[in-house]
């Protein structure tokens, strides 16, 4: 009974802490659908993911326990006509302070075809968001085994008809994994 009662605790914890957004918020909403598919299928909660080549997005500190090679491409075409693509590629590369550091690349789509929402009162409008970003993560196996340190810089740009507006951003993650 109390194991139930526990489990019960934790799922209204779940649900009274979890945030469902019925509108985008902020601008570069974007930024906030990861690629990869199963990033996607665990509703982009992958801060803890340990070698997925996506998973850098959500924490860069994971670039450091990448595999020794990686990539990734994807298309996903939405309804209203909205796609994106994502090409990923990391790998392990040799440094004069280590030969366990990992870098990555990669390049984030999203756009739409030409639309028309006023009936022909106005020209065709179209939209796309870009991101590239490269990382570069090391293993700090002079502090522990399990610790690693990613960095990594991206630039965004997003045009929407003959607006566009870009940024230059900085992520940086430290990730820990267990021993186990």
């Amino acid at each position: 009974m109390k194991k139930m009662t526990t489990k019960i605790l934790s799922l209204l914890l779940i649900f009274a802490f979890s945030r469902v957004d019925a509108q985008v918020l902020s601008g570069a909403a974007f930024l906030r659908s990861l690629p990869g598919s199963r990033l996607q299928a665990m509703a982009s909660s992958s801060t803890a993911g340990l070698d997925g080549i996506h998973s850098f997005y959500a924490n860069p500190g994971t670039i450091g326990f990448m595999r020794e090679y990686q990539w990734s491409a994807g298309y996903t075409k939405w309804i209203a006509d909205v796609y994106n693509a994502s090409l990923v590629y990391g790998q392990r590369v040799r440094m004069p302070w280590s030969k366990d550091t990992r870098i990555t690349l990669g390049l984030l789509y999203q756009g739409v075809e030409d639309f028309d929402s006023s009936d022909g009162a106005t020209p065709m409008a179209s939209a796309n968001d870009v991101v590239v970003n490269a990382g570069l993560g090391q293993p700090l196996t002079f502090i522990s085994p399990w610790l690693s340190l990613g960095i990594q810089g991206k630039y965004f740009r997003s045009t929407l008809d003959q607006f566009e507006a870009s940024a230059f951003m900085f992520d940086t993650g430290l990730f820990y994994r267990t021993p186990n």
